[in-house]
């Protein structure tokens, strides 16, 4: 991992680490999800903020390794993937159809929704939600 893959910047008043290549990202995730494992073997509990980052860059890496674009505020410790990266989470579509989680998930298993699970995430594909909604 180079130094330079790496730098904090100011995002809407908040320190934000951004990583400048796919596989220093690669490499942090597993450091960070090899630390909490050793956490819980050893009895602990996991850090639930390596938790979020874990999914998130999980989510992220998917992303770039199809060729689509991450926005820099695409991602954050609650949403995996934001609406304008195109896949979002089964609570954010929750959130905006009104309707629980696991509503969501049993669309996707019915197929009325696009999802796909990725890293132990399900993500769906906000682009279908937008075309369900202007038609």
């Amino acid at each position: 991992m180079s130094a330079r893959s790496f730098s904090v910047r100011l995002v809407g008043g908040r320190p934000s680490l951004v990583i400048g290549d796919r596989d220093a990202l690669d490499e942090l995730r597993a450091e960070l999800e090899r630390l909490n494992s050793m956490r819980v073997w050893r009895g602990g509990e996991p850090i639930a903020s390596v938790v979020g980052f874990v999914r998130a860059a999980r989510a992220a890496l998917v992303l770039i390794d199809a060729g689509t674009a991450v926005p820099a505020a695409a991602l954050d410790s609650d949403a995996v993937v934001s609406v304008a990266a195109s896949w979002i989470t089964t609570e954010q579509t929750a959130r905006l159809l009104g309707i629980g989680a696991r509503a969501v998930r049993k669309r996707v298993v019915a197929e009325t929704l696009v999802g796909r699970k990725v890293g132990g995430v399900l993500l769906i594909d906000s682009k279908e939600l937008v075309a369900d909604a202007a038609a």
